[in-house]
């Protein structure tokens, strides 16, 4: 059994967002994907614990794919 500690991945984000990626299917996803992160399984392609910075915001942008590998 392996167990998937949070604390053992680096903090990464964009805008406003910082977040843990936890899980990310490295065949969907066609960027660099941490070597801690395990990948998806199933139906599961990312999990992440992410918040916002005080006050802060994304501002526009996109989200794309047909939810297919």
């Amino acid at each position: 059994m392996q167990i998937l500690n949070e604390e053992d991945i680096d903090i990464s984000g964009f805008a406003s967002i910082r977040e843990r990626v936890l899980i990310q299917d490295r065949q969907f996803f066609s960027h660099n994907v941490a070597d801690a992160c395990w990948d998806g399984f199933g139906g599961c392609i990312y999990l992440a614990n992410a918040w916002f910075k005080a006050h802060g915001q994304t501002g526009l942008h996109h989200h794309s794919g047909s939810g297919n590998p």
